[in-house]
């Protein structure tokens, strides 16, 4: 888990409790009762399909409460703070720490990821003495903590059953790897000749090569059939939402595999098998959206793979393939209010606080949330596949989508890029106004209202993120020169 000062920003600025995210005012390492209550927390948190972190030093709206005061040397070095948890949680533990001082203040972060066996059962009673002297039992051996909104509770039957599916699903996937990876050579996979056999599920990690063979072949009915098939495992996870507590887990399978089919198709200029790629996520889309609020959480699945699928396509340099993707549309309504499937989603996502800030409507948590995304479509096919490279191509990714949808006087995309540094975003920018072929592919705007849309831009990226001094403006002479212009 990413604990570095980015992440910090990124966590704070969010500015609201969600599942993934606990803030906690202070914090003391020696206190048995601050460590066991922190155990608690560390243990819901691991029941999460991809961890999450405890940020230390902020209050529940993402201020800094002044409490965590300035600590001793050493004090909460990982070592030290590791061996403490283990003492009340026993192995394995897997956490990353991030002590930082930001605008003065001090923060501690704690990543958390996802427990080896996907939930922790206590070992051991959770004990503290109260200030009486009196000994307090937070929890008995053989309970189970989850997260149930922004608290820390014991799971209760339904709870359960969700995450023993949700196991069940994980394990199923890594039992067809491991059958795969053992008979490989005999697998009906890849028939003689090479031949890919689209009948079949083919496991996640001989997908790049499926795709690769069928696209070196030119195999357009294979691949339309494997799109198909992938497509239509999509729609019956959204059609079963209603039945079924894995929805989002089956549905986040056949998005990643539908990621792969588009990121290669549009590397290797299939064009009719990106174009059928991206209607099938509009399609998915456009299914999930007809069950409104039953169903939210697909839709913001939607979001994060078609993210992710951009970060992939900067990645490439594909940019017409980038203007495609985001121009998808959702059904359209009698007025025509939603111009894009990415606002729509974003917009839906926030309101029924997703992983970002209602209070205030920013859209503060998308690109941190679509990196996990990402890290496995860049892995699956060949991309630099670490934290800074997903990072970067995301927020840039966020840029490009502006300069896509943006006219002047008219936002239709939020800067999420402004609670990175300016470097992380500014490439894209530059990209724009000195190269005539991505401008080309990516916007007919001419030189006046690609100023104003820039210009637009970068304002609202300082209005945004003046309070964690992350984005400091478009410093870039090609581009100051190009914004001076009249």
């Amino acid at each position: 888990m990413d604990v570095d000062l980015n992440r910090l920003r990124s966590l704070l600025a969010q500015g609201v409790e969600t599942p993934e995210l606990d803030y906690k005012a202070t914090w003391s390492v020696d206190e048995r009762h601050d460590l066991v209550e922190l155990a608690k927390d560390v243990a819901a948190i691991e029941a999460l399909p991809s961890g999450g972190y405890i940020l230390i030093g902020a209050n529940d709206d993402g201020a800094p409460s002044g409490l965590f005061n300035e600590p001793a040397p050493g004090a909460f070095d990982e070592q030290k703070v590791r061996s403490r948890l283990i003492s009340v949680l026993g192995e394995p533990l897997d956490l990353t720490v991030g002590l930082h001082v930001l605008n003065d203040h001090w923060f501690l972060l704690l990543g958390v990821g996802a427990h080896v066996s996907g939930f922790r059962i206590m070992d051991r009673d959770g004990q503290y003495q109260d200030r009486l002297d009196k000994q307090k039992t937070l929890w008995r051996a053989g309970d189970v903590f989850v997260r149930r909104g922004t608290s820390s509770e014991r799971w209760n039957y339904h709870e359960a059953r969700d995450l023993v599916e949700r196991v069940i699903e994980q394990r199923k996937e890594q039992w067809r790897a491991d059958v795969f990876a053992t008979i490989r050579g005999q697998s009906p996979i890849f028939e003689s000749g090479g031949y890919v056999n689209v009948s079949v599920d083919i496991p996640l990690e001989a997908l790049e090569q499926s795709v690769l063979q069928l696209i070196r072949r030119e195999d357009r009915v294979g691949l339309d059939v494997l799109l198909r098939r992938v497509r239509a495992s999509a729609l019956r996870a959204v059609e079963g939402a209603h039945r079924s507590e894995t929805a989002v887990v089956q549905l986040s399978d056949q998005l990643l595999r539908l990621g792969v089919i588009a990121v290669l198709s549009a590397r290797y200029d299939m064009r009719s098998i990106l174009s059928s790629s991206l209607s099938s996520f509009q399609a998915i889309y456009n299914a999930i959206d007809r069950l409104q609020v039953r169903f939210i959480e697909g839709s913001d699945a939607v979001l994060l793979y078609l993210y992710g699928v951009g970060g992939a396509l900067v990645l490439d340099e594909k940019w017409g393939e980038i203007r495609a993707l985001v121009q998808l549309v959702p059904e359209k309504s009698d007025l025509s209010y939603w111009k894009t499937i990415l606002r729509k989603a974003e917009v839906m996502s926030a309101r029924a606080r997703l992983g970002d800030s209602q209070e205030t409507g920013q859209r503060l948590g998308l690109i941190e949330r679509a990196k996990g995304m990402a890290v496995q479509l860049f892995d699956l096919t060949g991309l630099p596949s670490d934290d800074e490279t997903a990072t970067s191509s995301l927020v840039q990714f966020d840029v490009y989508r502006g300069i896509v949808v943006n006219k002047r006087g008219q936002s239709n995309s939020y800067v999420n890029f402004a609670f990175y540094w300016t470097d992380k975003a500014e490439p894209a920018f530059v990209n724009v106004v000195t190269n005539p072929g991505v401008r080309h592919a990516l916007t007919d705007l001419d030189d006046s209202d690609l100023r104003a849309v820039i210009r637009e831009m970068d304002q609202l990226a300082h209005n945004e993120a003046f309070m964690y001094n992350a984005w400091f403006g478009l410093q870039d002479r090609r581009l100051v020169q190009f914004l001076e212009q009249s």
